[in-house]
């Protein structure tokens, strides 16, 4: 069944395939890049390659969620906490082994940005 965007709560199938496809479709694409499927075993340039692929995707999946008229507002918050699991742990991390997590950091406040903002803009939309 179809969701429009509104109040009403998604399926949970959905919200599991989209966050599955959030978690590891970048995984996936590290693997094939990389050799490396886990993303705290990446070199920092790596990582950061790693990280943008995961804000492309998640991106990409918003925007489809939203041409479905299917309930955008609920992935984004989890992909926002998803986010926040994924590049605390990795800052924590790189601030514990002495390594620079300066573009990480940046690369964490602009996908953040980026994912409030798609989601502000596609409820605005409806």
């Amino acid at each position: 069944m179809l969701y429009k965007t509104s109040d009403k709560t998604p399926d949970p199938g959905l919200l599991f395939l989209c966050c599955a496809g959030y978690l590891l479709l970048p995984c996936l694409a590290a693997g094939l890049l990389f050799g490396q499927v886990f993303p705290f075993f990446l070199k920092g340039p790596q990582f950061l390659v790693f990280y943008l692929i995961h804000m492309a995707i998640a991106c990409g999946i918003l925007l489809l969620l939203k041409q479905r008229a299917l309930p955008v507002r609920t992935c984004a918050n989890w992909f926002l906490a998803l986010t926040y699991i994924v590049a605390l742990a990795r800052i924590t991390q790189g601030w514990l082994h002495h390594r620079p997590v300066g573009f990480l950091v940046l690369l964490l406040l602009l996908h953040l940005l980026l994912l409030g903002g798609l989601a502000r803009f596609t409820a605005r939309s409806r």
